[in-house]
């Protein structure tokens, strides 16, 4: 699935904000909207819908073992959805191709919250990044990831996906991890030892 990162401005994505009031933690907010996602591909007929059902049903497993307020991310139709709570605001960038069913709970950046990215700015941060926290700040209404500290429910790596290409595996796109930097996940021998031990374990199922 494509994704985008830094700010893309398109029909297909989505961001908006949602105050800490509404949810506890972003556990309980990427639960809810996984399981809107859930609810919707239940409803669609398409050939790959039970196999999409199942990858959600993963990822709220997946949700159990982590930090509640780890920020995440997890695949979406046409852009990976990215949750990060920002003091006491949620920041979601996502795909408008899903009824979220959230508009009751969008609200403005609180003052916290912006004090709070006012602070980031100031910290060792790529120009990217920063420019995305300076856009939150002046409109708060395009953004997608902040940072590179996204646990991926479906690759189950800390990092975020990008739009370059591995030379080896040139269908894959790169990864900008906290652990190990720019990687392909093919390529890595961490996660291909991790791949080995996923077959391993399933075939002891």
């Amino acid at each position: 699935m494509k994704i985008r990162n830094g700010f893309v401005s398109n029909s297909s994505s989505s961001s908006f904000i949602i105050s800490v009031d509404s949810f506890p933690s972003v556990r309980e907010l990427a639960k809810y909207m996984i399981k809107r996602k859930i609810k919707d591909d239940e409803s669609d007929d398409y050939n790959w819908r039970d196999e999409i059902l199942d990858y959600n049903k993963k990822y709220l497993e997946r949700l159990k073992n982590i930090d509640e307020n780890q920020p995440v991310s997890f695949p979406s139709c046409n852009y990976d959805t990215y949750i990060k709570k920002i003091a006491d605001c949620y920041l979601v960038g996502t795909c408008n191709n899903t009824d979220w069913d959230l508009y009751q709970y969008h609200t403005r950046l609180t003052a916290d919250a912006k004090e709070a990215l006012e602070e980031l700015i100031k910290t060792p941060i790529s120009n990217d990044e920063r420019q995305e926290i300076e856009y939150v700040l002046e409109y708060q209404d395009e953004f997608s990831s902040i940072g590179k500290d996204y646990y991926a429910l479906d690759s189950e790596v800390i990092g975020i996906e990008t739009y370059d290409y591995c030379k080896i595996h040139t269908t894959n796109h790169m990864w900008d991890t906290v652990r190990h930097g720019k990687i392909c996940l093919q390529c890595n021998p961490f996660y291909k030892r991790k791949d080995k031990l996923d077959q391993i374990n399933k075939v002891a199922e």
